[in-house]
């Protein structure tokens, strides 16, 4: 079943969507996805969602927003990045590989993809191809500090 969310303004329709102060809202649902999110993907998929919608969310709203957002917005290298970070933490791990790999060909230059893909490559001993991510990951963002820590540990392994 595909999901309708109601059209309200968002970052493609270039309306900023900002955060309300820290402290006037602490303890409360939003507030714990921004603990998770500070970069706010998930609290812009909170957003659009109606009143009807967010009673129907389960209590992993991370995963279904972002779910939500692939959906809507399939060519967003973004959200298919965040997305195999939630596959990963579910050791989901073939779903997350894809999810990178999607992010990826959407954006050749998403360090965090590379990054994540070439770390969980690591995990599962695929060295070379860790290495080639990982190497990816600081040509888009020669400062990206996971990328060079995993990286380096993948050297000091050999």
């Amino acid at each position: 079943m595909r999901r309708q969310l109601s059209p309200q303004p968002d970052r493609s329709a270039g309306v900023p969507v900002r955060k309300p102060a820290r402290t006037t809202w602490r303890g409360t649902p939003l507030h714990e996805l921004w603990l998770k999110d500070p970069g706010g993907n998930v609290i812009e998929i909170y957003a659009r969602l109606t009143d009807e919608e967010l009673a129907e969310m389960p209590a992993d709203l991370e995963s279904v927003a972002l779910l939500v957002a692939v959906e809507l917005e399939p060519d967003r290298a973004d959200w298919h990045s965040n997305l195999g970070i939630v596959l990963r933490d579910r050791l989901q791990l073939d779903e997350a590989i894809a999810a990178w790999r999607r992010a990826i060909a959407l954006d050749p230059n998403h360090a965090n993809a590379h990054s994540n893909l070439g770390a969980l490559l690591a995990t599962q001993g695929r060295a070379d191809e860790a290495i080639a991510c990982l190497q990816r990951a600081l040509q888009a963002e020669p400062d990206h500090g996971p990328a060079s820590y995993n990286l380096a540990t993948l050297f000091l392994k050999d």
